[in-house]
């Protein structure tokens, strides 16, 4: 073989791994206040990065690739999700302070190791039938990836009755208060509205609640409405019960549910909460 011949294989094999990066690669960066990287890797499929520092505040993790939809796992502590990021990316500001405490098994994102995963999703994965409103590393008020959930109320605006809460896949639902036990909670009171937006179409059919139980602190929702996007709306009934309350339907294509018409079993209204929402179905794009 010439040197001609075996710098071009070189050179077209450097291309081809170019465009596989460029196309369909996935990148982790733990990044700082500034936006200075701290320790990045690359994979044309999946990754991880082991950092070896300890968290300081501003320090965020950025997951980004071409594709739309990743497998994400922020910390071993933090459950893995499926996230739908229509720019392809995803920006998590590491929990510090309150917000760490109170919503967060105390492991997570603790000392100065730290392994970070992310992988693309395949096509096997979207339409894999699934808990598709599971996302543990949402955040409040970000916009750039999905499922999200937002409420009108939050209890004392305190980080264990955040929203997020109810999509972070603990369903323990034994008592209230910080992990393992948080929960979205609006207080006593009834004009609540919980929403759940998953970005994207996805298709349905069972919605399961783990309402709160932590009797005799609790009362709890004796029905509340659920409205689809697809202009549909049906009542669910709650039993004082631990165990997950379901309401299946016929399958259907909706971007976002709400949660509405809260009506508690007991008055004077007390405290009542939803530990955790699973939505399960699966995604209708074709395209990963």
């Amino acid at each position: 073989m010439t040197m001609h011949k075996l710098v071009s294989i070189l050179l077209a094999a450097t291309f081809l791994t170019a465009i596989a990066r460029a196309d369909g690669g996935v990148t982790i960066t733990v990044q700082n206040a500034a936006g200075t990287a701290l320790g990045s890797k690359n994979d044309p499929q999946a990754v991880q990065l082991d950092y070896g520092a300890a968290y300081q505040n501003g320090d965020a993790i950025v997951v980004s690739g071409s594709g739309k939809y990743f497998f994400v796992q922020v910390d071993p502590a933090v459950p893995e999700s499926l996230v739908y990021a229509p720019g392809g990316k995803i920006t998590f500001p590491i929990p510090a302070g309150t917000e760490l405490k109170m919503g967060y098994d105390p492991k997570a994102f603790a000392g100065a190791s730290h392994s970070i995963k992310a992988r693309l999703a395949t096509q096997a994965d979207l339409f894999a039938e699934r808990n598709v409103a599971l996302n543990a590393v949402d955040k409040r008020g970000q916009t750039e990836y999905f499922p999200h959930a937002s409420a009108n109320i939050v209890t004392r605006n305190e980080p264990d009755f955040y929203e997020r809460n109810a999509i972070d896949g603990n369903a323990d639902n034994a008592h209230h208060g910080v992990w393992p036990y948080e929960s979205w909670s609006g207080g006593a009171r009834e004009d609540l509205i919980y929403n759940l937006d998953f970005g994207r179409e996805v298709q349905i059919n069972k919605v399961r609640f783990f309402i709160r139980c932590d009797f005799p602190h609790d009362t709890y929702w004796k029905s509340l409405t659920v409205h689809f996007s697809d202009g549909s709306q049906m009542d669910i009934t709650f039993k004082k019960s631990r165990e997950p309350q379901e309401l299946s339907f016929p399958e259907k294509k909706v971007t976002w549910l709400k949660l509405d018409n809260f009506k508690q079993a007991t008055t004077p209204l007390g405290w009542a909460g939803l530990t955790e929402l699973e939505v399960m179905g699966h995604d209708t794009n074709t395209q990963p």
